[in-house]
């Protein structure tokens, strides 16, 4: 059998956007944590954030999945309020990429906090319509909530539309800077408060993330991160991406992106590490710690690390694969893996696997295809449609579920 971690054939490479040092973190690690239903093994079972009012005890679907999930007034609140705050940097971002003659910095930069924004909005409705609580406290859309911590008036949004491309950019950063200081602000309260353990790990996310992210329109700025203010404090303000004395603390010092994905995605669940997430994305690995470091390396620049998760009974909502918590059903399986790219029709791979102790099959992927995914176990099969155009493309692939031939 060939090594676990598949290197497929390459396609031709796709020209790739440029990082941005502590840009687009947030999705990294948003949709990263996850683990099956209730009847199968969960990262996250019994955590606990605080106390108070429990909504939507659980939810189901026609193909008997489930997924527990439990959330109190904080947690609802949080969501209620991050959804219109995440409205808001979408219509800004737009704003701003409507102008002739941008940046392409700071064009790249307005594309990635945007990109990093679709996938929370759907998963924040997603739960809130778990829970049986109204998807906006307030109404009125992202214009309808100015008193929100952070949140622009509609005449600053009106401004900003009307201004010329150089008063747009600043208007844009100084915005956003506030705009992140308020989420900052609505996530603290949410992993003080807070009792559904994924709503908590978002908010932790949103901390690092969003931090990281003033830094860097700071820097574009040409203002100082070290001057004094809750995000630009030393002593608070998060280390640069690709920072090597925080993988060092880890054993992974001197490691690139591949080299992690595939120790740790091979590691035995019982040997992961509690205090390390590391959350799989087509542009960037993103680890974080619980002393609030996190570091981004890129990924090769003709590939992407896609895992999947096949299932029988019993699966769970993921986007970007986390190595450290995600959990699949069927582990140390062996299972036959076919790739086909649908524009050529070319066999990228077709090969016998066994499944991690985590439940998941980890492929390399060509950048900038469309394939179809087969899996084969027991004489049953599961298919799905997967893609690495995209910046935002899942790397997580959890709804593979094994029928009968």
């Amino acid at each position: 059998m060939r090594d676990q971690n598949t290197r497929i054939k390459r396609a031709s490479r796709i020209p790739r956007p440029a990082l941005i040092v502590g840009v687009a973190l947030a999705a990294a690690l948003t949709l990263g944590g996850c683990a099956v239903g209730e009847s199968g093994s969960d990262a996250t079972a019994g955590a606990s954030h605080g106390a108070g009012h429990e909504t939507g005890a659980s939810s189901g679907d026609s193909d008997g999945t489930s997924q527990a999930s439990e959330a109190n007034d904080a947690d609802v609140m949080f969501a209620q309020m991050m959804l219109p705050h995440h409205e808001q940097v979408i219509e800004m971002s737009d704003i701003l990429l409507a102008q002739e003659g941008l940046d392409p910095e700071i064009a790249a930069l307005a594309e990635q906090i945007k990109a990093a924004q679709g996938p929370e909005i759907e998963t924040l409705e997603g739960w809130l319509e778990d829970w049986g609580a109204d998807g906006d406290s307030e109404g009125g859309g992202s214009r309808g909530h100015e008193g929100m911590d952070g949140m622009l008036s509609t005449e600053d949004l009106e401004a900003m539309e009307q201004a010329d491309t150089e008063e747009a950019t600043r208007l844009y950063l100084e915005g956003m800077i506030e705009h992140h200081r308020g989420a900052v602000e609505m996530a603290e309260a949410e992993v003080a408060e807070g009792q559904d353990p994924r709503a908590i790990e978002m908010a932790q996310a949103i901390i690092a993330s969003q931090n990281a992210e003033i830094e860097t329109m700071q820097h574009l700025l040409g203002e100082d991160p070290t001057a004094a203010g809750p995000a630009g404090a030393p002593e608070s303000g998060p280390p640069v991406a690709g920072d090597q004395r925080m993988l060092a603390d880890h054993g992974l010092e001197g490691l690139g992106a591949r080299e992690i994905i595939e120790r740790l995605d091979a590691q035995a669940v019982a040997e992961r590490p509690a205090d390390l997430v590391a959350s799989v994305q087509p542009e960037q690995l993103v680890v974080a710690d619980d002393a609030g470091r996190q570091t981004a390396l890129p990924m090769p620049e003709d590939e992407v690390y896609l895992s999947a998760a096949p299932y029988e009974s019993q699966t769970h909502e993921c986007h970007f694969h986390s190595l450290t918590t995600c959990l699949g059903e069927l582990q140390n399986q062996e299972v036959q893996v076919t790739l086909a790219d649908r524009a050529t029709g070319e066999v990228l791979v077709d090969q016998e696997l066994r499944t991690f102790d985590n439940g998941f099959v980890g492929m390399w992927v060509p950048k900038g295809i469309e394939a179809e995914l087969t899996i084969e176990h027991a004489g049953k099969v599961a298919t799905a449609v997967v893609s690495t155009r995209n910046a935002d493309d899942p790397t997580c692939l959890t709804g593979l579920r094994l029928k009968e031939a």
